[in-house]
Parts: structure tokens; C-alpha cells; sequence
């Protein structure tokens, strides 16, 4: 039981006894201070009762409130960082893909510079055997 309670508890009963001096013909200068003390303090710790439960519904509803915001926050969150795996992986298949593709490409240029090369040969050798061979005609004549 919260002590806001108790204490107005323990005000009504202390109205009551004193209520009852006062009625029983114990009418003292005393009795009514108390009395009327008493009555002010049951007028404000009724207040008093109302102000706490009203604020500790609204305690309870901030928190409910909190709570729903908490679970859409952590569902935020868990979707956030699925998407980020996600693209992670996007990333890391897509860096594999070019690395791939580069190799690729880098041993193509090689092949087509061993050809480039093989060609060049070739061609050195043909005008070489067309000179000699030129010169040999032109001998002959």
C-alpha cells in the first residue's frame, strides 16, 4: 500500500475519533484545532491521492508507450541490419565479379600481346625472306 494511502488512512480515523470527542460532549479548544486540522489535511491528501493516481497512470501509459516505440525501434533495427548484410554480400559477390573480370581481361592482353608479338616476328621474318628473295630475282635478270 503506498504511504500516501496509509497517512490518509490514518487522517480518516483520526477525524473519526476526534469527531466522535466532540459529539460525546468533549468539546475542548483542543479538539476542534485537531479537528479542523484534520479536515484540512483530509481535503488535501484527498487532492493529494488523486494528483498520484493520476499521475501514476500516466506513468503506466508512458511506459506502455515506450514499450511499443522500444519494439518498433528493435524491429527498425533488425530490418537496418538485415538490409546492411544484405549488401554486404551485394558488395562482396559484385567485387568478386570485377576482380574476376579483371583477371580475365589481364589474360587476354597478355595472349593478344604474345600474338602482337608472334605476329611482329613474323612479319620481320617475311620482309626479310621478300628482300632475299627480291635480291635474288633481281640477279637472276
Amino acid at each position: 500500500m503506498p504511504k500516501i494511502v496509509k497517512m490518509h488512512l490514518n487522517l480518516q480515523k483520526l477525524f473519526r475519533k476526534n469527531c466522535r470527542s466532540i459529539f460525546c460532549g468533549h468539546r475542548t479548544a483542543t479538539a476542534a484545532v485537531v479537528i479542523t486540522t484534520a479536515a484540512m489535511m483530509f481535503v488535501l491528501t484527498s487532492g493529494l491521492m488523486q494528483e498520484n493516481l493520476r499521475l501514476s497512470e500516466e506513468i503506466r501509459s508512458v511506459k506502455k508507450q515506450m514499450g511499443r516505440e522500444r519494439q518498433q525501434l528493435e524491429a527498425e533495427i533488425q530490418r537496418l541490419e538485415s538490409n546492411a548484410d544484405e549488401f554486404q554480400a551485394q558488395l562482396e559477390r559484385t567485387a568478386e565479379e570485377h576482380h574476376l573480370a579483371v583477371n580475365d581481361y589481364c589474360q587476354k592482353i597478355d595472349s593478344l600481346d604474345k600474338q602482337l608479338k608472334s605476329d611482329k616476328q613474323f612479319i620481320e621474318v617475311w620482309h626479310i625472306v621478300s628482300q632475299v628473295f627480291n635480291t635474288r630475282c633481281h640477279a637472276t635478270v
